[in-house]
């Protein structure tokens, strides 16, 4: 579970540059319903390029992690 956990936290570091791409793709599995969960970066900028994927997980009965690290 830890690895995992290091593992996810390792990805969202290093994809931190291409952020908006990151985004729309991850509207565009939500929608398609075929994501399984979504990982967010609290330090995204701008902020609201993520604020509608939390309300979108919950209506695609999806789960959504909000990293605040």
């Amino acid at each position: 579970m830890i690895l995992l956990l290091l593992s996810v936290i390792f990805c969202i570091n290093s994809v931190a540059s291409i952020g908006c791409l990151l985004a729309i793709l991850a509207t565009k599995t939500l929608n398609r319903g075929i994501s399984e969960f979504i990982v967010m970066a609290a330090d995204s900028e701008p902020l609201e390029i993520i604020l509608h994927l939390p309300l979108l997980c919950e209506d695609k009965v999806s789960v959504y992690i909000n990293n605040s690290i």
